[in-house]
């Protein structure tokens, strides 16, 4: 919390933090979606422009508080985009699933994931309940999920400049257009093609 200030944080400013946590602490129980009551915390959502849930890794409960503040901030407060603690070509992978529901790319982004902390069953779980999630709402009211920490996976990375290329490539600088070239052109959108093309790249 005190990372992100500029300078050394005086004593007075922990104590206040402190003193700010301590009046406005709450215990929540979750033994099931269904008795997840966070109505309390509503004077704090209303005034917020952005609401940040912290984790304990390897945890099973952090999924299902995750998704479940979700839905009610989007009842309750019409929070419609989802950040996550992923990277951003990921986050542009998952919301293509969110969106269309394809389950070859869902599979595809959890081989990305494997050996880290995102690759669970709870979280795969999680994404499939925010795509159905998304799927009950009307078309003018779905979600967004966006990826907004570094991109740990190469190959996840060289997929999303793909979306990005347009066909007009008279854009793009005639030093870099080939390399482009071949981006938008890669044989298979495999995260494995991907891969294999970065030391192209």
């Amino acid at each position: 919390m005190f990372g992100c200030s500029h300078g050394q944080s005086k004593l007075s400013d922990k104590v206040g933090i402190q003193t700010y946590l301590e009046e406005n602490k709450v215990s929540v129980r979750i033994d099931s979606a269904a008795t997840l009551n966070l109505s309390r915390f509503d004077p704090h959502f209303s005034k917020a422009k952005l609401i940040l849930l912290g984790e304990t890794h390897g945890s099973q409960l952090n999924e299902v508080l995750d998704i479940n503040l979700f839905k009610y901030l989007y009842k309750h407060h019409g929070v419609r985009y989802y950040l996550a603690e992923n990277g951003y070509g990921m986050g542009l992978r998952i919301n293509e699933y969110i969106q269309t529901g394809d389950t070859q790319l869902l599979k595809s982004i959890f081989q990305q994931l494997d050996g880290s902390f995102s690759y669970t069953n709870q979280n795969y779980d999680r994404i499939v309940q925010l795509r159905d999630f998304n799927a009950s709402l009307p078309p003018h009211a779905k979600i967004t999920y966006l990826g907004i920490d570094i991109e740990q996976r190469t190959g996840t990375g060289i997929q999303a400049i793909r979306r990005f290329l347009v066909m007009d490539t008279g854009l793009y600088p005639p030093s870099i257009k080939g390399a482009l070239l071949q981006i938008e052109y890669l044989s298979s959108k495999s995260f494995t093609s991907a891969m294999g093309f970065c030391a192209y790249f």
